[in-house]
């Protein structure tokens, strides 16, 4: 639910649509001049590869999870946020088979590889 970001025109949920996610994707991965896109530009310039996607996501649950337990640094363990990460995989993966999902997930991921230049 923390990766939507409302509905579309013709009542389709935005899926891994939410400005946090966008934002941290295009800070992170593509603005500095040592960042990962910059330095793997054949992987990076056409669309935001999938991992990344979800790389990022399980930052953010990082994030909320921080928040909400009011504890201030939440250690980002692969034990404890694998899950989470394969969790996000798999969501990408059943958009996937949805056309209108399929073609709105590719098209943002084309779009943040284009703000990231």
């Amino acid at each position: 639910i923390f990766l939507r970001d409302g509905l579309d025109n013709e009542g389709h949920v935005n899926n891994l649509a939410h400005p946090a996610l966008s934002g941290l994707i295009i800070d992170f991965f593509y603005t500095s001049p040592t960042s990962v896109g910059k330095l793997f530009p054949k992987v990076f310039t056409g669309e935001v590869p999938r991992v990344t996607v979800a790389m990022a996501a399980t930052a953010l649950k990082v994030v909320l999870d921080e928040v909400a337990l009011g504890q201030g640094e939440v250690n980002f363990r692969v034990s404890t946020y694998s899950p989470v990460y394969a969790e996000i995989l798999r969501l990408m993966s059943k958009c996937n088979t949805n056309k209108i999902h399929c073609a709105k997930m590719k098209a943002l991921r084309k779009r943040w590889a284009e703000l990231g230049r």
